[in-house]
């Protein structure tokens, strides 16, 4: 895992493989905070951070701010890189989204259902392993995704689930 506050992603150009040189594919993933909740989406059965697959030529950054907006219809204000995640198949590259503090979430195109979710609720979800892991690293680090100088989130505690009107 990469240092916890680095200023860009590293590593992403190329080709990526793991310890037994299976390549891996790679996605941008979103962290969202407000008042305590992480924004979690639904596709199918699983809950899941918003993101998606790299395209090609496409930078981790860009790809975790469209799929933001293609899962969600939101756009960060900012995306703050935070670490790599490895999982089965996928390097997951981690950003925290600073969000308008008005901003609602909504479901859109593949994603069936999206809501705020309070960390407590993470052992009653059936969440997608990487999501479980990543949700687990951020509590271990939440003090550091708190206190940090830059990153301002709103308090509101919109706890309404959205669900797709198709």
């Amino acid at each position: 895992m990469n240092a916890l506050w680095s200023c860009d992603c590293p590593g992403a150009a190329g080709v990526h493989r793991d310890e037994l040189g299976e390549k891996l594919e790679r996605a941008g993933t979103v962290i969202c905070r407000r008042g305590g909740q992480f924004l979690l989406v639904r596709q199918r059965m699983r809950w899941s951070l918003p993101g998606g697959m790299l395209r090609a030529g496409e930078a981790p950054r860009e790809c975790a701010q469209r799929e933001l907006g293609e899962e969600t219809g939101l756009t960060a204000r900012l995306l703050l890189y935070l670490w790599e995640f490895t999982g089965f198949s996928k390097r997951h590259y981690v950003f925290l989204a600073e969000l308008e503090k008005d901003a609602q979430a909504q479901p859109l195109n593949e994603i069936r259902s999206c809501r705020w979710f309070h960390p407590s609720d993470k052992p009653t979800l059936l969440l997608s392993v990487p999501t479980r892991s990543i949700l687990g690293l951020v509590s271990d680090h939440g003090d550091l995704l708190d206190t940090r100088g830059t990153m301002q989130f709103s308090t509101d505690e919109d706890t309404d689930e959205c669900k797709s009107s198709t």
